[in-house]
């Protein structure tokens, strides 16, 4: 599991070098694909050092046609060949017909942190317009613009040289947002790529290929939240509902959405749901097992949850 999770193949390439004998735990070779490791021991591949993390980061770029699901097809994680798929969960979602920078990773408080709108993380794209954009269109960006009664965070929308042509900086998701803002103006998106998350850039990483972030990447991921550039030792306290099942990995998802400790839980009526009662969630509370919060039905909330993850909050 360690190996795998250090990017060098899938859970079954990773235990045929270690029965091959091609793996060094502290110095002595280890046959036992099941073994224990050490924290902070020295491990070693086919006589070649590793440098142990605690969790794995990468970075996909998503070709169009493709699904951020595990369940529906083409999955993207058909293209995640050699890492440890079952391990890894995407931080956010990209529609079907989108393309660009789609990170995954094993640390579910990092994929909490980078998805949650109160940290407002910022995410760039391209976008190609059905007719151009102008003065106003950025305006109403800046503004916001009203999208189920409710406007959307001030975004940055810079037309390029060819003005049907733009790039846009969102600092949250809700469902379909650039289309529907863009829709909101008379416009219609043609293509939409995501070029940036926080302080990961795409670059030229060919389409469908993924990479493990570097160490650098990694440095300024967990920089980007205030935790000092460092991939910190803690739990996962249990603050959040399981994730639907296709996209559970080994280690939980919390969903998009979820309300800080202290911060009131607001939630629409949705048709087909029912109305789910608005009660503070205490601070320093989390959910008990099950992912039941304060106040809110059970049934209701597993029902409303179905309801946004297959919706998919895409951009």
């Amino acid at each position: 599991k360690v190996l795998a999770r250090l990017g060098l193949g899938s859970r079954k390439e990773v235990a045929r070098l270690v029965r091959q004998g091609k793996v060094r735990v502290l110095g002595q070779v280890v046959k036992d694909p099941g073994f224990r490791v050490p924290e902070g021991a020295a491990l070693e591949v086919e006589g070649r050092p590793l440098e142990v993390r605690r969790h794995l980061h990468v970075l996909l770029h998503k070709p169009p046609g493709f699904v951020t699901s595990r369940t529906e097809g083409p999955s993207v994680y058909a293209l995640l060949q050699g890492f440890p798929t079952r391990d890894l969960s995407p931080v956010g979602r990209l529609d079907k017909d989108a393309e660009g920078l789609l990170l995954f990773t094993t640390d579910g408080l990092l994929l909490h942190r980078l998805t949650h709108p109160r940290h407002k993380v910022a995410k760039r794209y391209l976008v190609h317009l059905e007719r151009p954009v102008g003065p106003k269109d950025q305006e109403a960006f800046r503004e916001g613009i009203l999208l189920d009664g409710k406007k959307t965070l001030p975004a940055e929308l810079t037309p390029l040289e060819d003005p049907t042509w733009a790039e846009v900086v969102l600092k949250e998701g809700r469902f379909h947002q650039i289309k529907r803002m863009f829709r909101a103006r008379g416009n219609r998106v043609l293509r939409l790529k995501r070029l940036a998350l926080g302080p990961l850039e795409l670059g030229d990483l060919p389409p469908g290929k993924a990479r493990p972030l570097t160490e650098a990447e990694e440095k300024a991921l967990y920089a980007a939240w205030g935790r000092g550039g460092e991939d910190p030792h803690y739990e996962v306290h249990a603050d959040a509902p399981p994730p639907p099942a296709d996209l559970r990995p080994g280690r939980g998802r919390p969903p998009e959405g979820l309300p800080e400790p202290g911060e009131a839980l607001e939630v629409a009526q949705d048709p087909g749901v029912g109305t789910l009662q608005e009660k503070p969630h205490p601070p320093g509370a989390h959910a008990p097992r099950g992912g039941r919060l304060p106040g809110v039905q059970a049934l209701d909330l597993k029902a409303l949850l179905l309801r946004q993850e297959d919706a998919g909050r895409v951009v």
